[in-house]
């Protein structure tokens, strides 16, 4: 979540050996209540807040944090310490966080130091999370008023940011360039009617010289501190019939695209949840032949070390979300079907070889607005209740107060097939009272094994420190390929064993695997755009 400064404390004392300052008296004035706020999964989550506090979920969790950036003399090392600290224990009138959110509290606040420059000038960023553990008590304590003792040794070594190295031009800078588009995740295609259609005389280059680019799907980070590239990335591919030199009527491309919406794994709750793009329904990449021979996709060895996990599930997933509704005609929440005259709505969905002994787990949020009453949400699938009456309090009348209160719903049940309907049911309590809903996620488990066209397909359950696992995917032949496509802007061809009727590979799965299945001449069609000016 973009972080928000304070205020900037410019001040500038300068000694031959270090600088040395002490702040004014720093009073934070909390909320007695829980907020709520967006955070880099583009969801709501209640959080603790005092007035003016930055937010930065990658760094801190939904911990609030106190910013504030502070000029130094001259380039160096900065330490801070606190003085004059009151604290209070943490009261609230209305809401209540999880216990095991407080966990990672110390004895004492947590304190960050960063180093930036404005406008030539070195400066040290600071923050503090205003939060404790008392050591006697046990209790969560907030810091209702502080000092800070801050001193500066400098250094003999750069400590700015400013030696990354960047790109000096975009490729796009020069040669000639086409755009493409893609709208989901997975191989795609590309033959020479569609190169010859963008654009592209296939009759006079060499397939050799071909290269895409692009960095992925889904939107760029807010935080700055996220990785992103910062210019285009060339991505290996696959390109079929280039050993003559010449592109021909059967001769095709391979690659692997993501499409606009990005899914990420929450380790806490054990599933993954989607982020809608909320800029864009397309992913770009890029086409040109100018540039000499490009990257094309490598083999990846199967590991030789000995396997411990034996994988023949895999976790799949998908979102319903409507984007209809923008209740002030302003910001980027928005929200669905509306649950005013229509009370009780269903969503279909549908997944091949579920695993019915594995819970279907099922997340969605919901809103209600009323200034007379509470009203209540319910969830059901396959005529199982997972969430019944979930009271969403009414508003204010006051202009200030939110337009709606929103609420997340969570439940699991038991699937008899892979085709169900999750049900939602508005209670209306009030006359006055609307609902809507922003989205539905479903995570199942699925057997592994080949349907019939390409398909993703990752395994959490196995994820783990030194864990060697062999996927062992059925129902395939000798022809199928499977790309490891873990880094989606890298992917790599991994080799298997045929045994049988299963396609067999071992690999390291301490981080999240992902791969895609598919038949060695198929590949979703992207769209065409065209020629893009330098």
């Amino acid at each position: 979540m973009r972080k928000f400064c304070l205020s900037s404390l410019l001040l500038s004392i300068t000694f031959s050996i270090q600088a040395q300052l002490v702040s004014p008296l720093k009073t934070l004035i909390w909320s007695d209540t829980l907020q709520q706020f967006e955070f880099s999964d583009y969801k709501l989550h209640d959080a603790l807040y005092f007035k003016g506090a930055a937010f930065d979920d990658a760094s801190y969790g939904y911990f609030p944090y106190f910013f504030e950036s502070i000029e130094m003399p001259f380039p160096g090392t900065a330490n801070i310490i606190l003085s004059d600290e009151v604290y209070q224990p943490v009261a609230l009138k209305r809401g209540m966080l999880p216990t095991d959110v407080f966990k990672v509290l110390q004895n004492t606040p947590l304190i960050k130091i960063g180093y930036g420059v404005e406008t030539k000038k070195p400066y040290a960023q600071i923050s503090i999370v205003p939060l404790r553990k008392n050591a006697n008590t046990g209790l969560v304590e907030k810091l209702v008023s502080f000092r800070y003792n801050l001193t500066v040794i400098p250094s003999a070594e750069n400590t700015i940011r400013g030696t990354d190295n960047y790109a000096l031009h975009s490729v796009l800078s020069s040669g000639n360039w086409y755009k493409i588009s893609v709208t989901r995740d997975g191989i795609h295609k590309i033959d020479k009617t569609f190169l010859d259609g963008l654009g592209i005389s296939t009759s006079s280059i060499d397939p050799h010289n071909i290269r895409v680019y692009g960095n992925g799907g889904g939107m760029l980070p807010e935080a700055n501190a996220i990785f992103r590239h910062d210019d285009l990335v060339e991505n290996p591919i696959k390109v079929v019939g280039e050993e003559d030199g010449r592109f021909d009527a059967g001769d095709y491309i391979l690659f692997y695209g993501q499409g606009p919406d990005r899914w990420a794994y929450d380790s806490a709750s054990a599933k993954f949840y989607h982020i809608n793009n909320l800029y864009s329904k397309e992913a770009y990449y890029f086409i040109t032949t100018d540039l000499g021979p490009g990257k094309r996709v490598v083999d990846q060895q199967s590991s030789v070390q000995p396997v411990n996990q034996q994988v023949t599930v895999f976790n799949d997933y998908a979102f319903h979300e409507q984007n209809l509704d923008n209740f002030l005609t302003s910001g980027r929440e928005w929200y669905g079907e509306t649950f005013e005259f229509e009370t009780s709505q269903s969503f279909p969905f549908s997944f091949t070889n579920i695993v019915t002994t594995t819970p279907v787990k099922v997340t969605a949020t919901v809103a209600s607005k009323s200034i007379y009453s509470s009203n209540y949400f319910s969830m059901y699938a396959a005529g199982q209740a997972m969430v019944v009456n979930e009271s969403i309090p009414a508003i204010c009348a006051v202009y200030t107060c939110p337009v709606a209160n929103a609420k997340k719903l969570e439940g699991q049940f038991t699937a008899t097939s892979g085709s169900f309907d999750v049900q939602l049911d508005y209670t209306k309590l009030a006359q006055d009272a609307v609902g809507w809903l922003d989205y539905i996620e479903v995570n199942v488990s699925r057997n592994l094994s080949w349907t019939g066209s390409q398909m993703n397909f990752r395994n959490s359950f196995t994820l783990a420190p030194a864990n060697i696992s062999q996927f062992n995917v059925s129902n395939t032949n000798s022809s199928l390929m499977i790309w490891d496509v873990t880094h989606p802007t890298n992917p790599q061809n991994q080799l298997t064993t045929f045994n049988g009727s299963e396609s067999q590979f071992a690999i390291a799965t301490d981080t999240l695997r992902e791969f895609v299945i598919f038949a060695n001449n198929e590949g979703y069609t992207p769209g065409a755009i065209g020629m893009i000016p330098n």
